[in-house]
């Protein structure tokens, strides 16, 4: 898809709402009127999860399971039911809010795509970075725009990993993938106990990634790229799988870093942060 066009005229809701307050349906919400008409246009290559990943990153992922003829099978089935893919491009268009004054968008976002079912609940945390630069980095010879980062802790898992992590820069249209051959785990991403016992982002946080081409033919040596990001959160909440996990999205501040030439750019995009409630019910299923 190299162009997707998106018109809305009408009520959204304000704020986010859990769905247990939706379902009880006694609390009134406010709304807005909104109108926007947007247009996204591709210019990278698409990233697809476990194709496209680093060979050494797929390998150490496979490699925490325990082999066996069942774990085996389970591969083969999420590898012939379960996908993910992604890529990113341009967003511009017009969004006006209550008649104010409309306002135009020229900025770098993305699109994905996943089938299979997702068990929110087989997943006790996840740790996910989606960004653009206001300026190129230059990672073996190509100017890199956009940057992926995704940790996911799934202990206990029973139809998959029990940790996946997968990472990569981009280029513009010419099809190049810079993936992570190896980073910081999620196990090291600090977060903050609140009274009930759940669990939330910190205000700040800080990950590295070591990236290569790929393929790596040549055996390239991984550069380090740093991630900083912190600032006021500009929070979006939404918990899948009736409150069985809980989503953030915030927006914050980003430096990119690129250590092997002390390149330091500045980025826009989203920090997605999510936690388990409660205990995991095998019956379930698990998550691929």
């Amino acid at each position: 898809m190299k162009k997707w066009r998106l018109k809305y005229k009408g009520e959204l809701r304000k704020g986010c709402v859990k769905p247990s307050v939706l379902k009880e349906g006694k609390e009134k919400f406010e709304t807005a009127h909104v109108e926007f008409d947007l247009l996204y246009e591709t210019d990278t290559p698409l990233f697809w999860y476990m194709r496209d990943d680093c060979a050494e990153t797929l390998a150490k992922n496979l490699s925490q399971e325990p082999w066996g003829v069942n774990f085996w099978k389970v591969c083969l089935k999420r590898s012939n039911n379960h996908g993910h893919y992604e890529e990113y491009g341009r967003l511009t268009g017009t969004i006006s809010v209550n008649g104010e004054k409309t306002k135009n968008y020229n900025m770098g976002t993305f699109r994905d795509h996943s089938w299979d079912i997702r068990v929110w609940g087989a997943m006790d945390s996840l740790f996910i970075l989606l960004i653009a630069f206001d300026e190129p980095i230059n990672l073996f010879g190509v100017d890199c725009y956009y940057l992926d980062l995704t940790l996911v802790n799934m202990p206990g898992n029973t139809s998959g990993v029990a940790r996946y992590s997968t990472g990569y820069l981009l280029g513009k249209n010419k099809g190049e993938i810079f993936s992570m051959a190896y980073g910081t785990s999620i196990l090291d991403i600090p977060y903050r106990t609140r009274d009930d016992g759940t669990r939330q982002p910190m205000a700040t946080s800080e990950v590295v990634m070591y990236l290569v081409p790929e393929p790596n033919h040549d055996h390239a040596e991984a550069v380090p790229v740093r991630i900083k990001m912190d600032g006021d959160i500009r929070r979006m909440q939404y918990w899948p799988d009736n409150g069985a996990f809980e989503v953030f999205e915030d927006s914050m501040n980003f430096q990119i870093i690129d250590e092997k030439h002390n390149k330091t750019v500045e980025g826009y995009g989203t920090r997605q942060s999510g936690f388990r409630i409660g205990e995991f019910d095998t019956s379930q299923g698990g998550c691929g």
